[in-house]
This record gives structure tokens, sequence and C-alpha cells, in this order.
């Protein structure tokens, strides 16, 4: 899967960058792909690993300059260039806009953060793996969820300006563009079928495969949405 999303990074990117993998398994990686090794701090959520890239000590291993993430669960089509060199604020992350707003608040699963793709170049970001070293074990009991919820309920307290790409650079596979838009196009099943707005979503340059993470939940989802 890495040396997939290198491919798809060299075809659909112009612009020079170094590519970097911070895993745990280096073998087979592409030559040309720098290995970042993975620190294990043993979080009961795994996922919490990802913020240590904004860590001192992570920061530090890699060229100055922009810095782009991507998740390996997502394609990109067409060229990316503008995604790649947009910078607002401290760090700027997805705007899940498939997920349903509600007007007092969001539950802590429910939020508009989506970090499968981020861009970021401040030190401010540090204060992220700084705050959340904190206390872990509590941070991770109240947003079990995932690290995304983290940022978005601690992001006063973190003190970094975090912001959005503009609105559909992104789509998910499974829920759709956003939620006003899944509506008009599939109002019985909240839109989870982007074929239903094939016309959207084929300029969107990065489909992103979020969603459950057994097979079998696939499985059921795609028979319910998809396969009709």
């Amino acid at each position: 899967m890495v040396n997939n999303l290198y491919r798809m990074c060299k075809t659909h990117i112009t612009l020079p960058f170094n590519f970097f993998c911070y895993t745990d398994d280096p073998k087979g990686i592409d030559g040309n792909v720098g290995v970042i090794d993975f620190v294990d701090h043993d979080f009961d959520i795994i996922v919490y690993n990802k913020l240590f890239m904004f860590s001192e000590h992570f920061d530090k291993q890699l060229p100055p300059g922009q810095r782009v993430f991507f998740d390996l669960d997502l394609i990109i089509k067409m060229n990316i260039d503008h995604v790649v060199t947009y910078q607002k604020g401290d760090l700027t992350l997805i705007d899940a806009q498939w997920r349903e707003k509600h007007p007092h608040g969001y539950p802590s699963f429910h939020h508009p953060f989506n970090s499968s793709c981020m861009t970021w170049s401040s030190p401010n970001t540090r204060s992220i793996w700084n705050h959340v070293s904190e206390d872990p074990e509590k941070f991770m009991a109240k947003y079990y969820w995932g690290m995304d919820s983290f940022m978005f309920y601690e992001k006063d307290n973190i003190n970094v300006d975090i912001q959005y790409f503009p609105h559909r650079q992104f789509y998910s596979f499974m829920y759709g563009v956003d939620f006003e838009e899944n509506h008009i196009h599939d109002p019985i099943h909240n839109g989870y079928r982007p074929s239903k707005f094939v016309d959207i979503v084929k300029k969107i340059p990065v489909v992103l495969f979020n969603g459950p993470t057994k097979p079998e939940d696939y499985l059921k989802m795609f028979d319910e949405f998809y396969a009709s």
C-alpha cells in the first residue's frame, strides 16, 4: 500500500517533494521513500500514534518546509498540487462535510475533523503532541473514537490554529460528499452511494476509504448501500 500511494503521489504531484513513510515494517517499500521508524508509545488506541508526527523528535527527522501527510486508505485520482501546497493556519485538514451537523454540538465521535490528509509547517503544531502526552490515558478514554476527536475537542487547549482544505477536494467512498448533497441524491440512505452523483465525485481529486475497520462491516455496507 505504501508503494501504491507513492506511485499515485509521483503521478499526480508535479512539485518537488521528498517522500517518507512512518512505519514499523519497512520491508518492500520503494527505495525512493525514506523510512521513519515507528515509535511504540503503548497507546491503547493505536491511531493516537499518528499525533507523534507533531513532536519535536519526529520533526527533526524531516527536511525544513511544508509537511503533507496522507493516510494509506485513499486514492489520488488527479493532480493535487493545489492540495499539497495549501496551507491555512498552523494545520490544515479535511472538513468531513458528509457528517450531519447538529445545532447544539456533536457527540464525541461525530465532528468535522478528518486527518486522512493534513498540511502544516508551523512549529506551533508541536503543542498537539505535548498536550496529549500530558495524560494520554485520560484523553484516550475521553475521546475513544480517535485522535481526530481529541484534536477537535481540545483545539482551544492545544492553542493551534486548525483550518480546512477548500470544499470538494476530498470525498468519502462510504459516506459521500456532504450531508446536504447526500440527501438530495439519496434521501433514504443518507447518500451512502456516491455512484448516485458520479458527475460530482469524478471531479473531486481524492477519495477516502474511511469507515468500518472490519472486512465484514464493509461487506455489509456494500450489500446494503451499493449492491442495488
